[in-house]
């Protein structure tokens, strides 16, 4: 078991994106089976960016999604939910990690769909810290809502290490001073963070 394996860690601190990190991603690979690339990215930078903020609702989304799509909010919400796996070895990996650092979960999201999927799994309780986008009205890689995890853990962000599988969020963090790791696989994050069998 990974809790068994931990014996170090390079970082007082550890903050996890969700999406693409602890579960696969959902509404990228969705609209990239609907739409040609240039239109997922003009629909990505419209509406999931303002369910992202909390701009619109969840269930205001879902009906634009709809009308774009023709896909019902039931059968779309069914599908979003089938898309999204958590990651077992990525539970164990925090699950290790739990009292040899402080632990957020930072994820960039709209808050109903999001919540349901951690607290299916129960991870809330693994974190010290979660902040979903949509609910504080901001969203990264805005510098605001990486200073706001921070402050919730109490911590600096040279102390911190942030984890995401998107170059934007992490060039964010990294400009305020966080540490940053680029996520690729379970495996490459565990030698990047310094794990080491006892």
């Amino acid at each position: 078991m990974m809790a068994d394996r931990v014996s170090a860690m390079k970082y007082r601190c550890a903050v996890f994106d969700f999406f693409g990190v602890i579960s696969d991603e959902v509404a990228p690979p969705w609209l990239a089976g609907l739409f040609p690339a240039e239109r997922v990215k003009q629909i990505r930078d419209t509406l999931f960016v303002a369910a992202d903020r909390g701009d619109i609702s969840q269930d205001e989304l879902f009906a634009q999604l709809t009308a774009l799509t023709g896909v019902t909010h039931a059968d779309l919400l069914a599908e979003w939910n089938k898309r999204a796996k958590v990651d077992p070895a990525m539970v164990a990996l925090i699950r290790g990690l739990r009292g040899k650092c402080r632990l957020g979960l930072l994820t960039n999201a709209a808050g109903p769909f999001v919540r349901s999927i951690i607290d299916a799994h129960a991870l809330e309780p693994l974190f010290d810290a979660v902040i979903v986008s949509a609910e504080v009205r901001m969203a990264k890689p805005e510098p605001a809502i990486f200073r706001a995890m921070l402050d919730k853990l109490g911590v600096t962000a040279g102390d911190a290490v942030m984890i995401d599988d998107n170059p934007d969020n992490i060039a964010a963090a990294a400009a305020l001073g966080m540490h940053t790791i680029l996520f690729r696989s379970c495996a490459q994050l565990e030698r990047e963070l310094g794990i080491s069998a006892p």
